[in-house]
């Protein structure tokens, strides 16, 4: 059964939160949502062993791997797929959610707060995100799915997120200024 859906950002140019989505219309999404459910083995939640990158091979580019402090204070991003980085323009690999973004503070609370509901819900979570500008860079919008893993099989304490962008959309980066009047600027 779906849960709810969160409209969050700005009210302009809102992103959407979808908790536990019946429905994802992307095949690759789909297909890594079917691999999470099979590697539950009876569990509510995988055991972080049960994701083994050969088996999603295909979708690696587009996967981010990042696992819970012992505080639960914030996320060490352990893989950062080529495409990932490609779009965000940075390579996060070893370091915080925190670190990653302390040039966009807001957008690292944003996704400090997905990946902490995606851990409390111990159900995926799908994130459709919204164009933006950001230093002057134009990012289209993308859509993400957020599945949770566990060490122990109770604690959700790692997330492995899919991400699916626009290339056509992608390539339109260097087009885009400040001053478009259809994106918002982040902060």
């Amino acid at each position: 059964m779906a849960g709810q859906v969160l409209q969050v950002g700005s009210p302009e140019r809102p992103s959407f939160v979808y908790e536990d989505p019946d429905e994802l219309h992307d095949p690759a999404q789909a297909a890594l949502r079917d691999y999470w459910d099979a590697s539950r083995d009876g569990r509510d939640i995988p055991l972080k062993s049960a994701f083994v990158p050969k088996d999603v091979r295909a979708h690696l580019p587009s996967i981010v791997v990042c696992d819970a402090l012992s505080d639960d204070s914030d996320f060490v991003y352990r893989v950062v797929g080529t495409k990932v980085s490609d779009y965000f323009l940075n390579n996060s690999t070893g370091k915080t959610v925190t670190e990653a973004f302390v040039d966009a503070p807001n957008i690292g609370q944003g996704t400090l707060w997905l990946y902490r509901r995606t851990c409390e819900l111990r159900r995926p979570v799908r994130y459709a995100g919204a164009a933006m500008i950001h230093k002057s860079v134009y990012f289209p919008a993308f859509d993400s799915l957020c599945l949770p893993y566990s060490r122990d099989g109770m604690l959700a304490d790692r997330i492995v997120t899919l991400f699916v962008f626009n290339y056509d959309k992608l390539r339109e980066r260097g087009r885009h200024t400040v001053g478009s009047p259809a994106l918002s600027i982040a902060s």
